[in-house]
């Protein structure tokens, strides 16, 4: 403590007060107060209150929000509630689920158009084969992969050249070669597991896309710019239901963290019948600090004695 001089401080008011004095005293960082336990033990007829807090599931689902949607909501605390918390709730959950939905909807678009891409590129790379799609897939004895494998696979590749496969490489870039491999169903289980184990990544080509390489390609094309004007509808709905909520949110969590602050500030409250006192101390200059908090609240009494005159309360060695 050094020559810091400190005072005890005995907020004393009625339980019906409870909520409204702890709003304010939760905004006081000039105080160390003494948690309730400390000090019910050591006096008979004295109680503490539950600490359990109400709030946590729907702060989780606000941090979910946040988090899910790339936002960054400062924690400044307001002295005051603007909205009922079953309110606030509702707000959350219903707000949530939209949220959810559209970026549930924007992945699986985008997640369309990566596919749709990377079988247009493979379909490019077969262009060359002169053979319709069609003829291709619905050979009877004969199993066809379509991907791309990195390159590092394809050296180990050749101690498999025993196995019955055909391999045939497209094109090759920095980390990966575009490929395709035919096996017969007799071994088709055998060689699927020998290119699972080379890293090989299959790419479907879409069961809507029929005829040469060139009217796949005509098709592919005409689908990727259809999910992607989707894509941007999805994500201006989502930038506008962010922005249109972004002010409430920014007040949703202060008062978020607001309550949390008062359901973790009950476990400094002794209850003596139906009052209730919060023990605590205070640097001396401070002192005013902690009456003007309450000012303007007559049925909140406030008792400052010399640190050291409640032997059952001990006054904290460091002070921040």
């Amino acid at each position: 403590m050094g020559n810091a001089k400190l005072k005890l401080f005995r907020i004393n008011s009625k339980l019906m007060n409870l909520e409204k004095v702890l709003e304010k005293f939760v905004l006081l960082t000039c105080v160390y107060p003494v948690k309730a336990n400390e000090f019910v033990k050591k006096v008979h007829g004295l109680a503490s209150i539950d600490t359990s807090n109400p709030y946590l599931t729907v702060f989780e689902e606000f941090k979910e929000i946040e988090k899910e949607n790339n936002l960054q909501m400062t924690e400044d605390l307001i002295g005051s509630k603007v909205y009922d918390y079953e309110e606030i709730k509702k707000y959350i959950s219903e707000l949530h689920k939209k949220l959810k939905d559209l970026n549930a909807y924007k992945r699986e678009t985008e997640d369309i158009i990566r596919k749709y891409s990377n079988a247009l590129i493979q379909v490019k790379n077969i262009e060359d084969l002169d053979i319709s799609l069609d003829d291709l897939f619905s050979c009877e004895y004969i199993n066809s992969r379509f991907g791309r494998m990195p390159i590092d696979s394809l050296e180990k590749l050749a101690y498999h050249n025993k196995h019955g496969f055909i391999f045939q490489i497209f094109r090759e870039e920095k980390k990966y070669c575009w490929c395709m491999y035919l096996s017969t169903d007799r071994n088709e289980r055998e060689i699927d597991n020998i290119f699972s184990g080379l890293f090989f990544e299959r790419i479907n080509i879409p069961d809507f896309v029929h005829g040469t390489p060139e009217i796949a390609q005509a098709t592919l094309a005409d689908e990727i710019h259809v999910a992607k004007e989707n894509l941007k509808e999805i994500t201006e709905s989502l930038n506008r239901e962010i922005e249109e909520n972004i002010e409430k949110l920014a007040v949703v969590k202060s008062e978020l963290v607001l309550l949390e602050k008062i359901s973790d500030a009950k476990k400094f409250i002794v209850i003596l019948g139906e009052n209730f006192i919060i023990n605590g101390f205070v640097r001396t200059k401070n002192v005013s600090l902690v009456e003007n908090q309450f000012v303007g609240m007559d049925d909140v009494e406030i008792t400052f004695l010399p640190s050291d005159s409640d032997k059952r309360l001990t006054a904290p060695k460091k002070i921040k």
